[in-house]
């Protein structure tokens, strides 16, 4: 999977479990049935919150305070997905959530990851950091 497709399916899974806005409270797709103020199928009303930058980017960051948890308790099995560890779970939730914000936004991660690299090819050895 390419960076762009998982930011792409990131995005079209959280709006599909209505994250976005696009369904209504029975999870019925925007696209499908969204005619009318409520939803078509069911008579129930359509989710209208949208999201904000700033908690899309403090989720991101709780994946990673919940992988640092995980290490913290000697990384057991996730509960979720047992044939991975819990730090390896919760690194992938940091990039799902990554991917559904860029996704969202447009941005072109994949490009930046790309430029970003070969700029730091560039850089000296921890170019002035201690760490």
């Amino acid at each position: 999977m390419t960076i762009k497709e998982l930011c792409k399916l990131s995005h079209e899974i959280a709006k599909k479990k209505g994250f976005w806005g696009d369904v209504c409270e029975c999870n019925h797709p925007i696209g499908i049935v969204k005619d009318f103020d409520k939803c078509r199928l069911c008579g129930k009303n359509w989710y209208e919150d949208e999201r904000n930058n700033g908690e899309l980017i403090a989720l991101i960051h709780s994946e990673l305070s919940e992988a640092l948890e995980a290490l913290r308790h000697g990384n057991p099995k996730s509960e979720h997905i047992p044939e991975f560890s819990a730090v390896e779970e919760e690194m992938a939730d940091v990039l799902i959530r990554i991917g559904d914000y860029c996704g969202a936004n447009n941005l072109r991660l994949e490009e930046a990851v790309k430029a970003k690299m070969e700029f730091n090819k560039t850089r000296p050895y921890k170019h002035g950091k201690k760490f």
